[in-house]
């Protein structure tokens, strides 16, 4: 209906209701405003609406809404409850209510709600109806403001966003708070949020999961900023509301407009709301960071999903890792899944894929104009959303300029895992647990080969021993914590599995650095235990550098010294073909150990390369340039260690487990078997000796065109490769100085 003809409409109902009304001071307005406590809420037309609500005024004052329906739609209660809570709602009250199709009509007495004797409104009735001072009693009230939000999508949509814009407010921070799961100015949508929106929709109950930290609550921001016509998300953290989630409910409507008691409000929110299909959609209960440990939380849960079985009106998320999930889906003590288990459907939310962390790198720029340097794409943590949170905010200060925009390293800075530690939380019980976990994993007596290969590459952890040396009590609250979970291999060995990566390795180089440092160990000793017991954890290559790094610092051992024994530690390449005994395993979740198969007959010669360990933890050591006190030629020794690292003739990467990986991750190298391989240039930097050499370029730069000299004057291809590519990363940079530098070792090395 356009505005002229809704006038038209509207003016001739008038006509019927009012004789005479044009020569009276009446006005209408199909816009106007009720109050709810402090909100204000708009009433307009709407097409969603069955009726359009019309304020009459008379000499200035409210006089009544008139609720007008479409020409031979019967009049019903529910038109009467409308117009009644509108009008006890305006400031002031208008005393009287009209409920018209165009054919029949009725009038309301907007205080008592009784139907009046009229057909038609005169002047005289009009100024009783103005002077009239009684009062709406408070029940009233309470019952206009029940209706109100159980009728109106508008006032509901209102509230609504006003409790969720009040509880994202509470959870979230700048982009280095890392207390705050939302960052503000980043947060980017993810594909797997449609998918959870109609999983919503056809069923009652959704669980969305995964490990902490990975994106659960911002997918949950994304469902709840999302305009969606059919749905309406009301967002609550289970951290705020540990008396119980309907109690909370209540707490929440309380600040809109006053009501009798909180349990009216509860007895609405069960009864009324939760069995019965909202005018404005279905209603979408979101909770979030739900712990199984929290028993009300637990408790409003089942009843609940009890209440909303009829998935059509109501629907309710839960927010949780996969460790509280598991507990949650199980009965305690007896077989079979819990009401939660039976009803829930999983969602779980994993590392970004090639297409979202593309999106990402697209928003960095037009957001802060930054971008990874390239190869960021190929290294697994990177697509890990709270590990590009904390790389961004350890980074964006340290950013390189390029050409008017910020280019951030793609590799973890040695500082940001110990950083991590120190920022993620002030709570000093979670990080003792974390390092008691961290030394278990160090101190663990693995037996079997499985065991071996089950825990290489993870940190898991034998239950047993964890428990002798965790004792259940930590046990229990890491898993509540969401940072463990139990993991069971085809032998029914049963795990402790670190679920937080890099926040489990951060506490392992404060133990392990505490463990070396106190047993006052040679400098091979200890280089070679760092070495064994990092390798078996996940990130091994960083812990071990950040070790070697603090004891180096802290005067425990020399820097050269350390870089030496780990220099002359070099990977051991062994060529294999159709004659080789090949008794080697490698283990496969859900398969167990499989047996590698003999090489087919013809098939050549193979590169089998193993020990990259030492030279991988040296070459993140390099990005931190060093001098030998004393000497005259000061860089000699890492000159030395960049120049043997950078001509190794294979790829220098952390080899993390299969599971972990997908093709994604695949790089494109050249190879031979008598030359090795080297990677393909488009790529980008993904070696850390790579990255080393850039960094070497940008912060010793003389030092770096010595090193391109011996590369040519060797014929070195290998190492030439990688200054090449190292080079060619800065060759724009807005300093002069580094982009001169950079074009005169492209311009040496072109002779290789």
């Amino acid at each position: 209906m356009n505005e002229a003809t809704l006038e038209a409409r509207v003016r001739s109902e008038l006509e019927k209701i009012i004789p005479n009304y044009q020569n009276m001071n009446i006005i209408h307005q199909h816009i106007f405003s009720v109050k709810i406590g402090h909100d204000e809420i708009t009433i307009k037309p709407s097409t969603k609406k069955p009726r359009l609500d019309i304020l009459i005024q008379y000499n200035g004052r409210n006089l009544a809404v008139l609720e007008l329906k479409k020409p031979g739609h019967p009049l019903t209660d529910d038109d009467r409850k409308q117009g009644l809570s509108y009008a006890r709602l305006l400031e002031p009250i208008a005393p009287l209510v009209i409920v018209s199709n165009g054919n029949d009509t009725s009038f309301y007495n907007s205080y008592s709600g009784e139907v009046m004797e009229h057909t038609s409104l005169d002047r005289k009735i009009l100024d009783e109806a103005i002077t009239h001072t009684l009062q709406m009693a408070d029940s009233s009230l309470d019952e206009a403001v029940q209706i109100l939000l159980g009728k109106d999508p508008d006032v509901w949509r209102k509230i609504i966003h006003d409790i969720n814009k009040s509880n994202f407010n509470n959870q979230m921070g700048t982009i280095n708070d890392y207390t705050q799961p939302i960052a503000d100015n980043f947060h980017f949508p993810r594909k797997i949020t449609p998918r959870i929106i109609e999983y919503v929709r056809r069923n009652a109950v959704v669980a969305v999961t995964g490990a902490p930290l990975v994106g659960k609550t911002n997918i949950l921001y994304e469902i709840c900023k999302e305009k969606q016509d059919d749905i309406i998300p009301i967002y609550i953290n289970a951290e705020e509301c540990r008396y119980g989630i309907l109690q909370y409910l209540a707490n929440q409507l309380l600040k809109h407009f006053k009501v009798s008691t909180l349990d009216d409000i509860k007895r609405w929110l069960v009864h009324g709301i939760i069995p019965n299909r909202h005018s404005a959609g279905k209603i979408v209960l979101i909770v979030d960071e739900v712990r199984f440990g929290e028993h009300e939380i637990i408790k409003d849960i089942d009843e609940i999903i009890n209440l909303c079985s009829d998935n059509s009106s109501f629907s309710i998320i839960i927010g949780c890792d996969s460790s509280n999930f598991n507990l949650m889906s199980k009965r305690t003590g007896r077989p079979g899944k819990s009401l939660f288990g039976k009803k829930a459907i999983k969602v779980e939310v994993n590392r970004l894929d090639e297409e979202e962390f593309n999106y990402v790198e697209d928003m960095l720029i037009k957001t802060w104009s930054i971008r990874f340097l390239e190869g960021a794409i190929r290294n697994k943590e990177f697509r890990e959303p709270r590990i590009l949170r904390i790389s961004l905010a350890q980074n964006i200060h340290r950013a390189v300029m390029d050409d008017s925009i910020m280019v951030i390293p793609n590799f973890l800075p040695l500082s940001l895992f110990k950083e991590l530690f120190k920022n993620f939380t002030d709570d000093e019980t979670f990080k003792n647990d974390m390092v008691r976990l961290a030394r278990t994993a160090l101190k663990q007596d693995l037996k079997t080969p499985l065991e071996l290969m089950v825990s290489h590459g993870r940190g898991y952890v034998p239950y047993d021993q964890a428990e002798v040396m965790l004792g259940e009590n930590r046990i229990e609250r890491l898993r509540e914590q969401g940072h463990i979970d139990w993991f069971i291999d085809e032998e029914q060995n049963q795990y402790i599995a670190p679920k937080t990566p890099e926040i489990f390795s951060a506490a392992a180089i404060r133990a392990l650095y505490k463990d070396i440092s106190m047993e006052k160990l040679d400098t091979e000793y200890a280089v070679g235990k760092i070495l064994e017991l990092s390798n078996r954890l996940p990130y091994g290559d960083i812990i071990a550098a950040n070790v070697i790094f603090e004891l180096g610092d802290n005067n425990d051992y020399t820097f050269y010294d350390i870089y030496k024994q780990l220099l002359i530690n070099p990977p051991i390449i062994e060529k294999v073909n159709e004659k080789t005994d090949l008794n080697l395993e490698v283990y496969i979740r859900n398969k167990g150990l499989v047996k590698l198969p003999h090489l087919k007959k013809n098939s050549g010669d193979y590169r089998l390369i193993s020990n990259t360990h030492p030279w991988l933890v040296l070459s993140h050591l390099m990005t931190l340039p060093f001098v030998m006190e004393g000497v005259e030629d000061q860089f000699g020794g890492y000159r030395e260690i960049l120049t043997t690292i950078g001509s190794y003739e294979d790829i220098i990467r952390r080899v993390d487990p299969i599971e972990q990986l997908d093709q994604s991750f695949m790089y494109s190298v050249h190879s031979t078997i008598e030359a090795g391989e080297m990677l393909c240039g488009e790529e980008g930097i993904i070696e850390p000796i790579t990255y080393a050499l850039r960094i070497g370029f940008l912060r010793v730069p003389h030092e770096l065109i010595k090193i391109c000299k011996i590369a040519v004057e060797e014929q070195n291809p290998f190492l030439s490769h990688r200054l090449y590519m190292a080079a060619n990363s800065i060759k724009y940079s807005t300093d002069e100085e580094v982009s001169e530098v950079a074009q005169q070792a492209l311009e040496i090395l072109n002779a290789v």
